[in-house]
Parts: C-alpha cells; sequence; structure tokens
C-alpha cells in the first residue's frame, strides 16, 4: 500500500507537535508541591526528608527545594501510614496519610492525602527520580509527591 506525501505530511506534523510524557507530567505537576524523599549517600548514610516545592515542576535534581525537613535520621521512614514533619524554614508542619498498601502501586496513581492547615493536597506515587542531589553525596530520591 502506498500513502500519499499530502496525507502523511499532515500527519507527521501533528505528531510532532504532541507533547512528551514528560512535558505532559511537568503542565500536571505545576503550583505547590511537597516530595516525600529517602536520601542515601557515602557511608551507608541514609534518611528521609520531606521537600517543600513552591513550584512542583522544579522537584528535579539540579534545583533546590523551598524548604525541608526530615522525620528521620540513620533509616528509611515508611511512608505508607500516617506522619508528620515540621519544616525548618517556615515551621509549617505538612501531615500525610498514604494508603498502606501504595508502595505496590503504578507510578503517578493516587496513594493518599495530605495537608498543611492552608490547604489540602493529593499524593501519588512516584516514579523514584532523583530529586536532588546534595553536596557531600547524598541523593535524594521522590517516593510519593502530593499537589
Amino acid at each position: 500500500m502506498k500513502f500519499s506525501s499530502t496525507l502523511l505530511l499532515p500527519l507527521v506534523a501533528l505528531v510532532a507537535a504532541l507533547p512528551s510524557d514528560l512535558d505532559k507530567d511537568i503542565v500536571k505537576r505545576s503550583g505547590e508541591g511537597v516530595h516525600l524523599d529517602n536520601c542515601s549517600g557515602p557511608g551507608g548514610i541514609v534518611y528521609s526528608e520531606v521537600t517543600y516545592w513552591s513550584n512542583d515542576a522544579d522537584a528535579v535534581s539540579g534545583h533546590t527545594a523551598t524548604d525541608t525537613c526530615t522525620p528521620t535520621v540513620n533509616s528509611w521512614k515508611i511512608w505508607e501510614g500516617s506522619g508528620s514533619c515540621k519544616f525548618s524554614d517556615t515551621g509549617v508542619t505538612f501531615s500525610w496519610s498514604i494508603n498502606s498498601n501504595a508502595g505496590s502501586y503504578p507510578s503517578y496513581q493516587k496513594a493518599g492525602s495530605g495537608g498543611n492547615g492552608a490547604r489540602s493536597f493529593t499524593c501519588y506515587k512516584d516514579d523514584g527520580h532523583g530529586i536532588s542531589q546534595k553536596n557531600n553525596g547524598v541523593t535524594c530520591k521522590s517516593i510519593y509527591y502530593c499537589i
């Protein structure tokens, strides 16, 4: 079967104009967001942190979170269940409730809820992407994100 170039060229242009999956995720995740992260590094360093992003589209390695708090030191937090953490700079406490079986969810599936006293957030399973690289070689990965 032979395709006419007059039909094929507009189709190619249409496909090229569609946003990539990454573009759709960034648009979906604009606005403020909170990430529940696990961090690890040299010498067996492990801990968890909660990061607040005034623009969640910046929540990728190479950017700095607006504020952070650390609910555990020397171990990773089990995010599934309820918890809270008070941000160091603002003094705001973020609370979350993640479904007990959310660790088995596929990426981007709704996994629970959160709030900071001013507004409510919906939390989703994240893809484990690197969210920050610290000066001491520690890498933090996003486990859940709340928007």
